[in-house]
């Protein structure tokens, strides 16, 4: 996979540093003190919760033409998660929260793990709640789940399924559809908790949906948190 370009991830090592400099908190620690909450939700009261945090990214190249586009969420103040081949062909974007036409800048990208096609970047001035994360050992065949993102660039929509297999080419496999535009977007249990994060689909295949589990981005958040 290509890179990300230099200025990025320069700019992304300054801002790394001062924000750990002013005693920023471990999003690990955070959401596990806070996962313990242990009432699930109703679909209306998921869709909610997820909406508040959950947002469209857009990328540019180096000549302004659009380079990329998908879905995020934080998992941290200021720190928003998408897949790394969201943004892998750009250098400038903004993030767009659901009604609300005011662009966020995208100021650097923290951390990226491409082998499991994630991305950490730094968003200033958005004030959105983080969505508590889950565990991977339990996640269940069967268990409900909800996939948020903006398919196809149209507005944020929250679709409901199920998890049909635990090791899909090492991600989870789950009926909740999506389209392109889902990239990067949380998938959730029915506490509302991010038990993956969504990848991909099987073009020809009847809601062969993936998503990366979400104990790659315990260990990516961990990195920025040290």
């Amino acid at each position: 996979m290509p890179s990300i370009p230099d200025t990025l991830l320069n700019s992304a090592l300054v801002i790394a540093t001062s924000i750990m400099s002013a005693g920023f908190a471990s999003p690990v620690a955070s959401s596990a003190a806070t996962s313990s909450a242990g009432h699930s939700m109703v679909p209306q009261q998921v869709a909610t919760h997820a909406m508040a945090s959950t947002v469209s990214v857009y990328v540019y190249d180096k000549h302004g033409l659009p380079g990329g586009h998908g879905s995020g969420f934080f998992a941290a103040p200021e720190v928003l998660v998408t897949n790394y081949h969201v943004i892998e062909n750009g250098t400038a974007g903004f993030i767009r929260f659901a009604g609300v036409d005011r662009r966020y800048r995208i100021q650097a990208v923290l951390a990226v793990d491409t082998s499991n096609d994630l991305a950490l970047l730094y968003v200033p001035g958005t004030r959105a709640p983080s969505l508590v994360l889950g565990r991977d050992n339990a996640v269940r065949v069967g268990d409900r789940v909800y996939a948020v993102g903006a398919p196809l660039d149209l507005p944020l929509s929250v679709t409901p399924g199920y998890i049909s297999n635990l090791s899909a080419q090492g991600m989870l496999q789950m009926t909740a559809p999506i389209s392109p535009g889902n990239s990067g977007g949380p998938l959730l249990d029915e506490y509302g908790r991010v038990i993956g994060i969504v990848r991909a689909f099987y073009p020809g295949g009847q809601n062969l949906n993936l998503a990366i589990k979400v104990g790659h981005l315990e260990e990516l958040l961990a990195r920025i948190a040290r």
